[in-house]
């Protein structure tokens, strides 16, 4: 990813703590990337759901072990099956009191090597101690497109910005190909840029209401009328853009975003070497 993207993420996060990263085609990626542009604070990496565990990071079994990283620097204990695990990561010359931890519940049967939610007082705890937060709110089965079901994405609530990642690798394709939980009877339908501003925008309308506090029963009326106020900050990562095509046909899906569903949005797009590093 080139300086002037980095720039444009770091602008969006601005001083905001809590990150929900949702929608498919490089969440993970863009999780440990930003993870890593921040390691010179005390960045926590997590998820609201189910990750796969990062190979690049060591492991650690100890929640407290794991915090006390951000102050000794190094890797502590080692994974046991059932418990707590958090990674550490970040380079010799990060200093004290900061770094990254990679952290949640290591998971078992057809979710092995993956981490789940972090216990809640844990979970507690590390966003305390943290400066930042990056949370992984959602599944895609590594498919470039999704269409959330009804109880996502799991957007917890402290969260302050949600990126919505698309991968602009399924353009062309039949939807039903690309897309992880494809809508019934749109299978055969060619991914266009509009197609994928629609299931951004109904990720955005997802996220809101996954957000807002449910209204007490004199208020339901009122907010049935006035939708889902929310104090979420909401943004398009259009990933994957890595020719003349498809940086074109981004344009296209920010245009559209823009006038059709007021939602601004940013393009990415990772080296092999980064996609690597950050698998």
């Amino acid at each position: 990813m080139n300086r002037e993207t980095a720039e444009l993420l770091r602008k969006c996060i601005g001083e905001k703590k809590f990150v929900s990263i949702t929608g498919s085609g490089g969440k993970t990626t863009l999780l440990c990337f930003l993870a890593e542009q921040y390691r010179l604070e005390r960045v926590l990496a997590t998820t609201s759901t189910k990750i796969r565990v990062p190979v690049n990071f060591p492991l650690c079994a100890d929640p407290e072990a794991c915090r006390n990283t951000w102050n000794a620097g190094g890797t502590v204990g080692a994974e046991r099956e059932g418990e707590m695990t958090c990674a550490a990561g970040g380079a010799a010359a990060v200093p004290a009191e900061s770094g990254v931890l990679f952290a949640g519940t290591p998971l078992s049967g057809r979710h092995a090597g993956k981490l789940g939610i972090l216990p809640e007082p844990v979970r507690e705890m590390m966003f305390q101690a943290a400066d930042r937060v990056f949370i992984e709110a959602d599944g895609s089965r590594g498919l470039p497109l999704k269409c959330a079901a009804p109880w996502e994405p799991v957007i917890l609530p402290e969260t302050e910005l949600v990126f919505c990642v698309a991968g602009l690798s399924a353009l062309g394709r039949p939807l039903g190909e690309v897309c992880y939980r494809c809508p019934e009877g749109r299978e055969r339908e060619i991914v266009s840029e509009g197609t994928v501003a629609e299931l951004i925008a109904a990720e955005r309308e997802r996220a809101e209401r996954a957000a807002a506090p449910a209204p007490a029963p004199r208020q339901k009326e009122r907010s049935a009328e006035a939708g889902f106020p929310c104090r979420l900050s909401f943004s398009a990562v259009l990933n994957q853009c890595d020719d003349e095509s498809r940086r074109r046909s981004a344009e296209g899906i920010l245009g559209i975003l823009k006038e059709r569903y007021r939602i601004d949005g940013i393009c990415t797009n990772f080296t092999p070497e980064e996609r690597r590093r950050y698998r």
